[in-house]
């Protein structure tokens, strides 16, 4: 658990190390630099400045005295929302995010996502609802409280059964993504015919 890993009493090799870190070998000198990053010169600006009062997820991007950061996957990406410590910018913010590069200007806004609305289950009715320990493969789809819910792929997929991350709840978008509203039941197919 990366909760563990700057605290103290809980460094590499130690009694309580492992709770947070795994060791994956020896080595012997220093890791050698990687690349800078390259930015197309042709991008369209500079994406929204970072706002401590947003919450961001995985992927998203914001700018910072003209840097360009990018949140990172889960469950580094639970950093980019931890406080003033962990912003853009700041002291640990490579724990939560990545520097993307520089920018310049503005990009312009795009169209508003689109939630799926009850018409897309509209006449299909609900799946099978959701059970804690349920037996779920990336792919399922479930009913939780009147939406509809599918089960993300591996590794994500093995949250999908397990308590506290039942869909549309805090840890839920963890293992699940949410499709829509349903109503109703999903009408039995036909026995099939040997």
């Amino acid at each position: 658990y990366s909760g563990f890993c700057g605290q103290a009493n809980y460094e590499p090799g130690t009694t309580y190390g492992n709770m947070g870190w795994n060791p994956l070998g020896w080595c012997d000198g220093t890791i050698k630099p990687t690349a800078a990053p390259t930015i197309d010169p042709n991008a369209p600006g500079c994406p929204p400045v970072y706002d401590p009062s947003v919450v961001y997820q995985s992927g998203m991007n914001v700018e910072k005295d003209s840097v360009v950061y990018k949140c990172r996957n889960y469950p580094e990406g639970g950093y980019c929302n931890a406080g003033p410590n962990f912003a853009p910018g700041s002291t640990n913010s490579a724990m939560g995010w990545i520097k993307v590069g520089s920018c310049d200007g503005t990009i312009a806004p795009t169209a508003s996502p689109v939630a799926p609305t009850a018409s897309q289950f509209e006449g299909k009715g609900c799946p099978q609802a959701y059970a804690v320990g349920g037996d779920y493969s990336a792919g399922d789809k479930v009913e939780y409280k009147g939406r509809v819910y599918e089960c993300k792929q591996w590794p994500y997929s093995g949250f999908c059964g397990q308590a506290n991350y039942e869909p549309g709840t805090t840890y839920g978008n963890m293992g699940w993504n949410p499709l829509g509203w349903c109503d109703g039941t999903i009408k039995p197919t036909a026995a099939p015919t040997i």
